[in-house]
């Protein structure tokens, strides 16, 4: 019998080693489809595309009081495991999706419509001023329509951005990005003023230049 157990032992543990550097190989590869938290998903929605993105959009809360901030996030993320190279498409719905007031830089941005839509009709509405018309912007000369590739990095969303200059240029540019929206501005400037979101529906819509769509929907109470 102890013959035996000397036998089968070693055996033994050459299994368990084996079964522990399988599981810590599998822990060390990420999930090609991993994807930032963001406000630990408390109003969030994705849309993957054919060249390996994600593009997700969130919101800090589903509900928001009369004068309260919206914070919003944007993430454009590469799924995978590897470098991934894009041609710029240059196809952004309108230069009313934005991230900023400056359109400059990036290949995705937001619009915000009062009342609830969708995908498929919320192009019929008026998007509101999110950013102060009034304002001076130190504005790149240059367009954001000037990147003609984007190189994800792996499983990031920091993306290396070529331009078509001479001679020829790149920068890093996180696509990822925070927005607190006190209100929309009406008017026309400089004497544009800023209107905190009237109680109600309202609809978040991201884009991307390549034709990804998320559409996330808040309420702001009485």
């Amino acid at each position: 019998m102890e013959k035996k157990l000397l036998k089968i032992l070693p055996l033994f543990i050459l299994l368990i080693i084996s079964v522990l550097a399988l599981s810590t190989c599998q822990s060390k590869i990420p999930s090609p489809t991993q994807t930032t938290s963001n406000f630990n998903n408390v109003n969030s929605a994705s849309s993957k595309s054919i060249h390996g993105l994600i593009l997700t959009l969130s919101l800090d809360s589903q509900t928001y009081q009369n004068y309260q901030d919206v914070s919003i996030i944007v993430d454009e993320k590469n799924m995978l495991s590897k470098t991934n190279k894009i041609a710029a498409s240059n196809k952004l719905l309108s230069e009313e999706f934005t991230l900023g007031p400056c359109t400059w830089g990036s290949p995705c941005g937001i619009a915000v419509f009062q009342g609830l839509y969708t995908t498929s009709n919320f192009s019929s509405a008026t998007p509101l001023v999110i950013f102060n018309p009034n304002g001076a912007y130190a504005c790149p000369s240059s367009s954001w329509g000037e990147g003609i590739a984007y190189d994800f990095k792996p499983l990031s969303d920091i993306a290396t951005i070529s331009q078509s200059t001479v001679p020829p240029s790149s920068y890093n540019l996180p696509l990822n990005k925070e927005l607190q929206l006190n209100g929309y501005w009406s008017g026309n400037p400089p004497g544009a003023i800023l209107n905190s979101f009237n109680p109600g529906a309202y609809t978040v819509v991201a884009d991307d230049e390549w034709g990804n769509l998320v559409v996330v929907h808040f309420t702001v109470s009485q």
